[in-house]
């Protein structure tokens, strides 16, 4: 890139693919070599210096990491008003839609789907880099015929980990966030590990392990590790992978499985099974009624916009 170059005379600009609070993402076509990707579009008069700062982090992250399954970033553009984050395009869409949109998934899908997931987090963690967001809404899927190959994406919270001590700000997802980080007490990289076990609970369950529609129940209910594998939804669920994921939702971080544990553990090292085969795991739903039941309850949480300490 040139450094006179704009965004418009380089891009042509696609159709919105999502937004965020001061952002909205676009797909967009390169003009020279006729490749799509995605463009976050920031609004930097919307943005205090804290957030500016923060998206200066995030940019900086982004260019020291290279992973098939990271979502990596091409090009910036930063122009009078706006910034312009030109990033590989993931045409699956992300993996929360893919879940609310599926009747079922495997057993074998899901191993095989975490088993990217926790690789791609080793090389993070193996990399000093903690996510501090990982989410169903974060993890992106490559190909619209694929549920399994992901790609994490969006960095806005994601920290050197030399940096916690000196930053352990609460920070995430209400209902993924880890019992220290609500505590307000000091936190490593294996908060991404428990945001991992809430993964896997939501794709083979159907359901979030931890949910109520007061904040304050919540995060009790977080704190404490409080969840259960409920009958029906659990019940063509097996042992193993039950274990795997209390693995993860372990409250004393210092129990909870690293990622190299939780690649040697007996479920993660299953091949393809006759049973699951056989025997379809559905992500039953029943519990919200509905789709849009199941949204709503996800959007009342989401709706949080910064997590308070308990």
């Amino acid at each position: 890139m040139k450094p006179d170059d704009l965004f418009g005379q380089v891009y042509t600009l696609g159709p919105r693919l999502g937004a965020g609070a001061f952002s909205v993402v676009h797909k967009c076509l390169n003009k020279r070599d006729g490749r799509e990707y995605a463009v976050k579009i920031v609004d930097k008069n919307a943005l205090v210096r804290e957030d500016r700062d923060a998206l200066d982090n995030e940019i900086m992250i982004m260019n020291e990491i290279s992973h098939p399954n990271i979502v990596q970033l091409a090009e910036v553009y930063r122009e009078s008003n706006i910034y312009y984050l030109v990033m590989e395009l993931a045409r699956g869409g992300e993996l929360f839609e893919r879940i609310v949109e599926r009747t079922c998934y495997t057993e074998d899908c899901a191993r095989e789907l975490l088993r990217l997931l926790i690789v791609t987090v080793q090389y993070l963690h193996r990399s000093s880099i903690v996510h501090r967001d990982l989410k169903p809404e974060n993890l992106l899927l490559v190909s619209e015929g694929d549920d399994c190959f992901i790609k994490i994406a969006d960095f806005g919270f994601a920290e050197h980990i030399s940096e916690l001590d000196c930053c352990n700000a609460a920070c995430g997802t209400p209902q993924y966030v880890s019992p220290e980080i609500l505590q307000g007490r000091h936190y490593t990289a294996t908060v991404d590990i428990w945001s991992i076990g809430v993964i896997a609970f939501v794709l083979m369950g159907g359901y979030p392990p931890f949910y109520d529609r007061e904040k304050t129940e919540l995060f009790r209910k977080i704190i404490r590790g409080e969840f259960e594998f409920l009958s029906p939804f659990w019940d063509h669920i097996s042992d193993d992978a039950k274990d795997f994921i209390c693995c993860m939702l372990v409250v004393n971080p210092e129990r909870r499985h690293n990622a190299a544990q939780l690649l040697e553990h007996r479920w993660v090292q299953e091949t393809l099974s006759a049973q699951s085969n056989v025997h379809t795991h559905r992500l039953q739903f029943r519990m919200y009624r509905s789709k849009r039941r199941f949204r709503a309850v996800v959007s009342h949480i989401e709706k949080w916009t910064r997590i308070d300490i308990v």
